[in-house]
């Protein structure tokens, strides 16, 4: 069971940093899920959910769309955690938009969309998801989810503990790539714990499991120049 703030209103206009958004459905509507590091116009460093239909943004912010046509992702019950959550599943047929095609093409990039669950390390999921798909090299599209806590490597080696029991990811940046017959994950990221402070620094492989739920998203290949 988890337990949100009340919702919080900062001074605007504020100027967004970095964000990740998954979109999807509740109850046969579009609904999105979204986390974002900002700074409000008294110069205020926060970070957390927004709220959809309650945060409009202004000029000036770019975004990178990922989709796929066989994918639809929906806000399901789940027993586990009792919170009903984001979760993705294969369409084809009358879902699948008529001139969708079933591979990459026109210079789509082969992909997979999954939910991690709780008490999985998401750096090694991370990695077994990525080397299952036989690829070289992979980059993490979709970046929405949660640990337990959090454990980072800060720029001088030293480590970061991030206070539980519940921690928010903002971003997740790095790649995936294949070492000596296996995947290897360098990601970088953005927390931000349960007393509203944001920590950054690398993610270190077997300290960070997911707490409620990671919408993850990978695709073959580095990230574009």
């Amino acid at each position: 069971m988890a337990d949100f703030s009340d919702p919080r209103t900062c001074r605007g206009p504020a100027r967004l940093v970095r964000g990740g958004l998954t979109v999807g459905r509740r109850d046969g509507d579009v609904f999105s899920h979204s986390h974002a590091r900002f700074v409000d116009a008294d110069g205020v460093q926060a970070a957390g959910h927004l709220i959809p239909g309650s945060v409009v943004l202004g000029p000036g912010v770019t975004a990178r769309v990922w989709a796929d046509p066989e994918v639809v992702i929906e806000v399901q019950a789940d027993p586990e955690t009792t919170m009903n959550l984001f979760v993705p599943r294969h369409v084809s047929g009358p879902e699948t938009p008529a001139d969708a095609s079933s591979g990459p093409a026109g210079g789509a990039r082969p992909a997979v969309v999954c939910r991690v669950r709780p008490n999985v390390d998401l750096v090694g999921a991370i990695e077994l998801v990525a080397g299952e798909q036989g690829w070289e090299s992979a980059e993490v599209v979709g970046q929405i989810g949660s640990l337990v806590g959090g454990r980072l490597r800060a720029p001088d080696g030293s480590t970061i503990e991030v206070d539980g029991p519940a921690t928010e990811v903002m971003t997740i940046e790095g790649t995936v790539e294949r070492e000596a017959g296996r995947m290897t994950a360098r990601l970088a990221a953005t927390l931000v714990d349960r007393h509203g402070r944001v920590h950054t620094g690398d993610l270190i492989p077997g300290l960070n499991p997911v707490a409620m739920t990671f919408e993850l998203a990978l695709v073959a290949g580095g990230r574009a120049a």
